[in-house]
């Protein structure tokens, strides 16, 4: 609400408060996401 009152639209104010705050998660789900992908590669050589 702050963003809005100041003058910033909607992509500004995801783009500079949202996405700050999520970036760990999207971080941490990507590399959780690498580490399981590379575990599908090991299947086949055993």
């Amino acid at each position: 609400d702050a963003a809005k009152v100041d003058g910033a639209n909607g992509w500004h104010s995801f783009w500079k408060i949202t996405f700050p705050m999520i970036s760990p998660v999207i971080f941490y789900n990507l590399v959780l996401g690498v580490v399981f992908l590379f575990q599908y590669f090991t299947v086949p050589l055993v």
